[in-house]
């Protein structure tokens, strides 16, 4: 099922985001949308580093949300302390309402940056009304380095390859069946305390439970195995000393 979100921007800066075109003439948006699409199909597939490569998409958004939100609250702190808006409640009209995917982790993700962002972007602006910056630059060096770091994060999403990724599925990484085994003799071993975050994530494909909770139990397993030899060896140290 494909769901969208209405959204309720106040800002051209983040409106543009559903607007630009790339050289080709492709809506950058829609590009985005594609690519999460793509890697969600092959978590479909329950292809390992496709989920992998979702989970760690999700959390770069999530760091940035978090880091807005924190941005967020000392600016608002600044605003406080000007005694003519102390206790005010300042509020921001609408004006764009694009209209988005809210059908995965991922996208929810993306739908609150947005919205994080567009609020980032109007306190920004109250700020320098209210004349809390000491000249234009500051706003406006302010206002570029946020639209870099979101412009930085959607990209690096946009431009990840799917069809590089290999077709190894989580049966076969978590039992280290053959095609897991050639794998990794050049690209080495998977973080599996990594996967298994990921195979517990709200991002994780629908797996029925009889098959996730065999999959998870002996991802557990192999996770306590790669622990031991490492235990194991400052025990003997200890018992040296």
């Amino acid at each position: 099922m494909t769901t969208f979100v209405k959204l309720t921007l106040s800002n051209n800066e983040v409106n543009r985001l559903f607007t630009r075109e790339l050289k080709n003439g492709v809506n950058f948006y829609q590009k985005l949308m594609n690519k999460v699409a793509s890697l969600i199909k092959c978590c479909q597939e329950q292809r390992v580093y496709a989920l992998l490569r979702l989970y760690q998409m999700n959390e770069a958004v999530n760091t940035t949300i978090q880091k807005f939100y924190d941005d967020i609250d000392t600016f608002e702190g600044v605003l406080e302390k000007k005694k003519h808006l102390a206790g005010k409640k300042i509020t921001y009209q609408p004006v764009h309402f694009p209209e988005v995917r809210f059908d995965s982790a991922l996208a929810s993700s993306l739908v609150e940056l947005f919205e994080v962002y567009d609020h980032l972007i109007s306190l920004l602006k109250t700020l320098r009304t209210a004349g809390c910056f000491s000249n234009d630059d500051d706003y406006f060096n302010n206002l570029r380095r946020y639209f870099k770091e979101v412009n930085r994060l959607l990209s690096t999403l946009s431009l990840s390859s799917v069809k590089e990724l290999p077709s190894i599925t989580l049966d076969e990484a978590i039992h280290q069946k053959e095609p897991y085994q050639l794998h990794t003799k050049h690209h080495g071993e998977m973080d599996y305390s990594l996967l298994y975050k990921a195979l517990t994530s709200n991002v994780a494909p629908r797996i029925e439970e009889k098959l996730r909770q065999p999959l998870l139990s002996c991802l557990n397993k192999r996770i306590e195995q790669d622990s031991k030899p490492l235990s194991s060896y400052h025990s003997e140290e200890r018992g040296a000393a």
